[in-house]
């Protein structure tokens, strides 16, 4: 069990959930990415996938080798001050660029924004409760979906599945099934004792209200 939790708390990792947000709303409406000029295209989202999940990782790596963090899993909350800023300049960065690029849907700049609201969240409460970065993660990538299926009105998941075939899901049934992940991860950080049950709760709702908050500041 204790080797599943750590699965997927690395699967689940904060860093990653920008590329897992591009991706469910790709499968929910390929046209959100499909933008004009292919290079164009391709030159935004491999900066934004780099930017956050390329550049912070390393930044990480090298406070672990510069020995100004003890470990990458910055069990000690003081060791998450430096990454937690690093991550966020950097997610502001890439939500100044994508929010005065007019190729680039607003769906992205809006989850930008509110991963970066959710950053400053996990700094400021760093500072007094060690909260989990994994739920204020999940709850972000949740919310930001709930929201954008509702104000877009998405209907369905549609999964590639074979040849020439698809695999079509409610997006109420994948909602649900973000929420259960959410929960999954939970359960994951409290059996490895990476935090209570109030750091988990607290977390959640850090990204639930950092997402609203970005949904009506930006849209």
């Amino acid at each position: 069990m204790r080797l599943a939790a750590s699965f997927f708390s690395y699967l689940f990792h904060p860093l990653f959930l920008a590329a897992y947000f591009l991706l469910l709303v790709y499968w929910v409406n390929p046209v959100f990415l499909d933008f004009s000029d292919r290079h164009s295209s391709f030159l935004i989202i491999f900066s934004l996938l780099t930017s956050t999940i390329l550049f912070p990782g390393v930044a990480i790596f090298l406070m672990k080798g510069l020995k100004l963090i003890d470990s990458i899993q910055m069990r000690d909350k003081k060791e998450r001050v430096g990454p937690l800023i690093v991550t966020g300049l950097f997610y502001i960065w890439v939500f100044l660029n994508l929010k005065n690029n007019s190729l680039v849907p607003e769906y992205m700049s809006f989850f930008m924004l509110g991963a970066s609201i959710a950053l400053f969240f996990g700094f400021f409460f760093t500072l007094f409760l060690k909260v989990s970065l994994h739920t204020i993660g999940m709850g972000a990538l949740t919310t930001a979906f709930f929201l954008m299926k509702n104000r877009y009105a998405f209907e369905d998941v549609v999964l590639p599945w074979g040849n020439s075939h698809s695999l079509i899901i409610d997006t109420n049934l994948v909602f649900i099934l973000l929420l259960l992940i959410s929960g999954w991860v939970a359960t994951c950080r409290l059996w490895l004792k990476a935090h209570t049950l109030k750091q988990i709760y607290a977390g959640f709702l850090m990204g639930v209200v950092a997402m609203t908050i970005a949904y009506f500041i930006y849209l």
